[in-house]
């Protein structure tokens, strides 16, 4: 169950997994640091003793890395003096030191304090990427991860390869009606590339569509014509009546608009004859704006007739009103090409970059989170658990769902380790 309390540094459980809510220019640097030194001193029940390479304190940018890695070793100083009685001390500081009345005690806690203060050049201070990138490095056994890699911060190109490569061969072998689909949602492969890259930064199967794993499509103009089917009938079906009466269709509607019948809002009439030579043309098989598609169903020339008047009626009107919604067919229709194209681009992407020996940010991530969840995942999660039983995340409002589920994975089960993410959920990106 969780509970909320008042924040007490010198008494908050240092192991299990804890959350701080503190707001920007509250103290979140002085807390970390506070918690730090009861680390290094083993304070806390069955509390051991640990030094900065087994403290690990995340935070997300190298300039803030450094920052925190001097404010903790300052303060690491700070409070070896303050053990020592020299010095001016905070309250922290002081009922921390008399938590230790033996005067050893004290002298064995200044030297603790002091050797951690000369450790911090080998502290694990991290920014969450190169944390993920050090231990890949590290573990490369157990991660499966070449032991030499490439960091790169911008992998544009390589993925612009891939998605122009996807592009190639899968829409060019697509018929002139599935490709003209595919163009009405994406122009051009960087457009494509745009909506796969929010959507490559997670493992596919933490990706969800309508709340389910995204479906597996192995052949896309299979899935493309069956999930277009039920439009390209009903269209069948309303270009065919149409097109069978169409003089005496055109004969109603101008009826109509002769006898001033219709609103002009709503049909205005410098437009109709274009309206008109547009649907013929649609009803012999090509193609028409959907808003003139639309001003001739059924439903909407009733409303656009005045009251007075009858509006006209004929089943060609009545089939162009039950068409499918192009905008939400289109949206399923998106959903399932991404779906096709998410793995396959991913696979390309990565083998470039494991031949390259190149490792993107994401792919960090990525790949720990495999690792960790892969053959030998338990025995990473040991290994790491042991290596780094103790771990501070600075501006853990912005962990995101794959973050988290890399700390869950090593520090949820482990009954020796802590994990504390401190932040402003206010302020969260990923609603943590």
């Amino acid at each position: 169950m969780n509970r909320i309390a008042p924040l007490d540094p010198l008494r908050l459980p240092l192991h299990g997994i804890q959350l701080i809510e503190a707001s920007a220019g509250t103290g979140k640097t002085w807390t970390i640091a506070a918690l730090y030194l009861r680390l290094v001193l083993g304070h806390g029940e069955h509390a051991a003793a640990l030094l900065p390479p087994q403290i690990l304190v995340v935070t997300f940018t190298k300039a803030a890395t450094a920052e925190l890695r001097e404010r903790i070793r300052t303060r690491l100083s700070e409070a070896a003096e303050a053990f020592r009685g020299r010095g001016a001390a905070d309250d922290f500081l002081t009922a921390l030191v008399a938590e230790y009345p033996d005067v050893d005690a004290r002298a064995r806690a200044a030297r603790q304090l002091e050797l951690a203060a000369q450790w911090m050049d080998e502290a694990a201070v991290h920014t969450i990427h190169g944390w993920c990138q050090r231990m890949l490095s590290q573990h490369a056994f157990d991660s499966g991860h070449a032991f030499v890699q490439t960091a790169t911060s911008d992998e544009s190109e390589l993925l612009a390869e891939a998605v122009r490569d996807y592009w190639r061969q899968q829409f060019f072998a697509l018929d002139s009606a599935d490709a003209a689909q595919i163009t009405s949602l994406w122009k051009t492969p960087q457009h494509l590339q745009a909506s796969l890259r929010p959507l490559l930064r997670q493992p596919a199967e933490n990706l969800r569509l309508d709340g389910h794993p995204l479906p597996v499509v192995a052949d896309l103009a299979a899935a493309m014509q069956a999930q277009l089917s039920p439009l390209r009938q009903a269209q069948q079906q309303a270009r065919a009546l149409w097109l069978a009466d169409a003089e005496a269709i055109e004969a109603l509607l101008d009826k109509t608009m002769q006898a001033g019948a219709f609103k002009a809002t709503m049909m205005k009439p410098d437009n109709f004859a274009g309206d008109l030579l547009a649907m013929r043309g649609w009803a012999a098989g090509g193609e028409v704006d959907a808003a003139v598609l639309a001003r001739y169903a059924q439903t909407r020339l009733v409303s656009a007739t005045r009251t007075k008047f009858s509006p006209p009626e004929h089943a060609a009107f009545a089939a162009i009103g039950e068409l499918p919604a192009p905008a939400a067919l289109l949206g399923d229709l998106r959903a399932l090409i991404l779906a096709h194209a998410v793995p396959r681009v991913s696979a390309r992407l990565e083998a470039t970059k494991q031949r390259l020996a190149q490792l993107g940010f994401d792919d960090m991530l990525k790949r720990l989170d495999t690792a960790l969840h892969g053959n030998s995942g338990e025995r990473l999660v040991q290994t790491s658990a042991t290596q780094l039983p103790g771990s501070r995340i600075d501006d853990g409002q912005d962990t995101d769902p794959l973050q988290w589920r890399i700390f869950q994975r090593i520090y949820g089960r482990q009954a020796d380790t802590g994990l504390l993410l401190i932040g402003d959920p206010k302020q969260a990106i990923y609603g943590l």
